[in-house]
């Protein structure tokens, strides 16, 4: 069933007095519960494509169609309280508070959609176990690695049990070790909780692994390939 639909969706970008295509009348459909790998060499668009569909931008024309609904139609608010309740972002530059520690910032979501502090401590607990940052709870971003910022930044992503999670090189600073771990865990999610996944990225282990195979180049979908044999 379709949870998402990309109607002629196009961004562009005025650069002086340069128009750039970013995104260019994509059209495509993610099945709730799907894992979906974006590709593309740098500069394709796919920051551009994660972006929209994160609702953290806006179209220059097309629609994103959610669960029924044509998003960008939605008031201010109302896009916002969308967005929060129903999306989750990991981020390449992890976007975690400078000012928090890694608990603070992992609980962060949870206040906002007023989840009750037991059910935050469980959950802070479980992922942080789960992406191997326990240990690390008490630091702030600056104390911590490159790698244990992106852990902490997936923790955030989850602890609110999204519908879809958004993610843009999620697994760039982790080692082996861990991207396996993190792989896992995703996986888990998506098969457990029927949780959509939306990946950029240029790591083989989680092309893989992705129910489907989208190759953005010059803006543009290159290739759609579904791999959902592969993961049976």
């Amino acid at each position: 069933m379709n949870l998402i639909k990309i109607n002629q969706l196009s961004k562009q970008y005025l650069m002086g007095k340069t128009v750039i295509n970013a995104l260019n009348d994509v059209n495509i459909e993610i099945d709730k519960g799907e894992y979906v790998c974006i590709a593309g060499p740098s500069g394709s668009g796919k920051s551009t494509f994660l972006n929209l569909l994160g609702l953290i931008d806006t179209p220059t024309s097309g629609e994103i169609i959610f669960d029924g609904q044509s998003v960008f139609k939605l008031k201010e608010k109302e896009l916002h309280r969308f967005r929060k309740d129903r999306i989750s972002f990991i981020f390449q530059n992890f976007n975690l508070i400078p000012i928090l520690s890694a608990y603070e910032n992992i609980d962060f979501p949870m206040l906002i959609n007023k989840v009750p502090k037991s059910e935050r401590q469980y959950r802070i607990d479980k992922l942080s176990e789960a992406v191997g940052v326990r240990q690390y709870l008490n630091h702030r971003p600056d104390e911590l690695s490159g790698g244990q910022q992106q852990r902490v930044s997936i923790a955030r992503a989850l602890v609110t049990n999204p519908e879809v999670v958004i993610a843009d090189e999620p697994t760039a600073n982790l080692d082996t070790t861990n991207t396996n771990n993190i792989l896992a865990l995703l996986k888990q999610l998506q098969r457990d909780e029927d949780t959509t996944f939306i990946i950029a990225t240029h790591d083989p282990d989680i092309m893989k692994q992705a129910d489907r195979l989208i190759s953005i180049r010059d803006g543009k979908v290159e290739k759609n390939i579904y791999q959902v044999e592969k993961n049976k």
